[in-house]
């Protein structure tokens, strides 16, 4: 009896809580067994060169993703939309968001297993929807834990996606900042 085993052809199709097991994964056998979902038993027993197919397979599909910015996206029958005003966060989901990405991006890599928790302060249930226009559930740290399994069901392009697009609003803010710093510092030396 052969075997198939389904390896996606990139990240567009891996969920995040399936990439998190990938990225934690210490041997190729734990790697293969997080990628594909087979059990540890099945993979030892492929050949030599079956795992290094697999493994060629995973490293391909792992650098390749196109990351695509959906604002709004069902998980579990649930609708969940992307904070709507990046202008508009609170001091909370600032601090929230900080600190996870500190705990994601260390100087050593990335460290994957905290990506839901991010993404909970990016992305809550919708509460009211007119058109394209729609609210999202207020943020609390509290609420947002309560989100964590569903949203590890992200594919990594919306991951990506979201990522892209926050980094480039930080990105913008910290240039606008800059720049009114800058300005202010000009008006004062103006005024001496």
């Amino acid at each position: 009896m052969k075997l198939r085993v389904h390896i996606p052809e990139t990240l567009d199709d891996v969920t995040l809580g399936t990439f998190i097991k990938y990225q934690n994964a210490r041997t190729d056998l734990e790697r293969i067994c997080a990628y594909t979902g087979l059990k540890k038993n099945l993979v030892e027993n492929w050949t030599y060169d079956a795992v290094n197919k697999a493994l060629e397979l995973i490293g391909h599909s792992v650098n390749n993703c196109t990351p695509i910015h959906l604002p709004k996206f069902r998980i579990d029958g649930k609708l969940f939309g992307f904070v709507p005003d990046m202008d508009l966060l609170t001091m909370r989901e600032h601090v929230d968001s900080e600190a996870w990405a500190s705990e994601i991006w260390k100087a050593d890599g990335m460290n994957w297993t905290r990506m839901p928790e991010l993404m909970g302060v990016l992305f809550r249930p919708v509460t009211a929807q007119l058109g394209d226009y729609y609210d999202i559930e207020k943020y609390s740290m509290e609420s947002a834990k309560r989100y964590n399994e569903s949203l590890k069901q992200m594919t990594m392009s919306q991951v990506q996606g979201a990522l892209v697009f926050f980094s480039t609003i930080a990105r913008e803010s910290i240039v606008a900042t800059l720049e009114e710093e800058l300005t202010m510092e000009l008006m004062r030396m103006e005024t001496r």
